[in-house]
């Protein structure tokens, strides 16, 4: 890797390339790579991206952290988890529509998807009812809300669902329903985070203080 950020290097001082970014790397490969960069005082990456919707929140566990802390923009890609957060699909229907992506049989990778995903559906479809907004916008809304998310990538196949998707970007959700999606989305905690969330506690009730005189009281 090493040699290839050189190669990078170069071709950012030579004006052939204005910013380095990449994707789906794993967390310690894109932390290797910004040491490497900033050892060498070598063009840096600016920007990750990665996949991430409702449906698939797996970098939220130490990638985003990294990201945020390393000053590295995020761009995901899928965040309509390939069409099926768009309302085209309904929870226990069909996962193959013609005249859409689906039908092409790659757009729903099940091993990335969360286990629970028509009950995702099910509360999107309820959220965008209750706001009077698209279901696409609702998911659009929610993936650039969460922290450290610089923007996403949509992948319109016509002009209406551009226009659709864009709308996304001209209101704001509330709490209420943010948290809503949020909640139902949430994976499961995954060691070693899954240990530090009740770290305290059990530190907390492993240790038993003797209750000590007060000196002021004799």
């Amino acid at each position: 890797i090493e040699e290839t950020l050189r190669v990078l290097d170069d071709l950012v001082s030579q004006g052939k390339v204005r910013y380095l970014a990449c994707s789906n790397f794993e967390a310690w490969r894109l932390m290797d790579a910004l040491w490497i960069s900033d050892h060498h005082d070598w063009s840096r990456i600016e920007c990750y991206q990665p996949q991430y919707s409702l449906l698939v929140r797996d970098i939220e566990d130490e990638l985003i952290p990294l990201c945020r802390y390393k000053g590295v923009g995020t761009v995901v890609w899928a965040p309509l988890a390939g069409g099926y957060l768009t309302g085209k699909y309904k929870p226990g229907g069909k996962r193959n529509l013609e005249g859409t992506r689906s039908a092409d049989g790659w757009c729903f990778p099940d091993p990335f998807y969360a286990p629970n995903a028509e009950a995702i559906l099910t509360t999107l479809l309820e959220v965008s009812d209750e706001l009077g907004r698209s279901p696409a916008q609702v998911a659009l809304r929610w993936v650039v809300d969460q922290p450290g998310i610089s923007s996403a990538i949509v992948g319109a196949r016509n002009c209406e669902q551009l226009k659709d998707n864009l709308l996304a970007g001209s209101w704001e959700l509330d709490e209420a329903s943010n948290q809503k999606l949020t909640q139902v989305s949430s994976p499961r905690a995954r060691y070693p985070k899954s240990m530090e969330n009740a770290m305290f506690d059990r530190r907390n009730d492993a240790v038993k203080l003797p209750s000590l005189p007060d000196p002021l009281k004799g």
